[in-house]
């Protein structure tokens, strides 16, 4: 049992109305002291698609102008069966299971399928709109730890989305006229490199704990087992001194200690 909470887009935006969103990464950790993010969605919205393009990004990857470390990308697209209209089409980059992939999507035909209008309305709406595309970062499980980490420590959202970005994916402009074929030696397009923003390549990597689980309970019993055995023995068994030494140790966990939970959760999944 615990405390579950889940904030829609629509609430960080009232959230940030008045304060920062790392503040509520800030504040979750120090009121919970046992806590864990299970998922962090990053986007970055071009409202008029004026570098982020989704069909820039569909020609790329369909031409195989892309070198990244995601193994596969995959198109989804929604449409009506009466007459094939298009309701959604959705790029993702990475297995959606994953826990760390990319989407981009037109948010234009997104929010347009919200909307209760009828067919000739739609496509009013449809041309006067401006395009729309959202790119998005989806992280899962520690990676989502890593990134609340990340963003708590850094305070830059906008940093973290564009190191990862470069640290995974590149869209590529090839030479024809070079002899040499390696894709990693292409230029980066230019359109990407607006994106990316000369920001420096993220890896977010779990750091390895300098003492393990299993070690600190090594030490539990090895050091102090003769020491809780006879204040056990002295107050009758009485188990409350030591759930209150528990609980306020808690409060006092520092980032190793995080780290090794983490590392020791990760493990028994396996």
């Amino acid at each position: 049992m615990g405390v579950h909470i889940i904030l829609t887009g629509q609430a960080c935006r009232q959230y940030e109305a008045n304060k920062s969103i790392p503040n509520i990464i800030t504040n979750t950790k120090r009121t919970l002291a046992r806590h864990k993010f299970t998922r962090i969605d990053i986007a970055i919205d071009d409202e008029h698609d004026r570098v982020i393009v989704f069909d820039k990004f569909l020609k790329y990857s369909e031409d195989g102008n892309i070198s990244s470390l995601w193994y596969k990308y995959s198109l989804l697209m929604e449409k009506r069966i009466s007459d094939t209209e298009n309701l959604g089409r959705t790029l993702y980059f990475g297995s959606k299971k994953s826990k760390l992939f990319m989407r981009v999507y037109d948010k234009k035909l997104e929010q347009i399928k919200k909307l209760k209008v009828n067919q000739e309305q739609k496509e009013e709406l449809l041309k006067a709109q401006p395009e729309w595309t959202r790119m998005e970062l989806v992280f899962r499980e520690e990676r989502a730890n890593m990134a609340a980490d990340y963003i708590e420590m850094q305070g830059q959202i906008g940093i973290l989305i564009r190191g990862v970005l470069n640290q995974y994916i590149r869209f590529l402009e090839p030479n024809p006229t070079s002899k040499n074929q390696q894709k990693r030696r292409w230029d980066t397009a230019r359109w990407w490199e607006e994106i990316i923003d000369d920001v420096s390549k993220i890896q977010l990597k779990q750091k390895k704990a300098d003492r393990r689980i299993e070690d600190m309970q090594d030490w539990v019993v090895k050091q102090i087992s003769p020491t809780l055995a006879t204040i056990l023995e002295a107050t009758q068994g009485d188990m409350g001194w030591l759930v209150n030494v528990i609980v306020g140790g808690s409060n006092r966990l520092k980032n190793k200690h995080k780290q090794a939970i983490q590392q020791y959760m990760t493990e028994q999944k396996k």
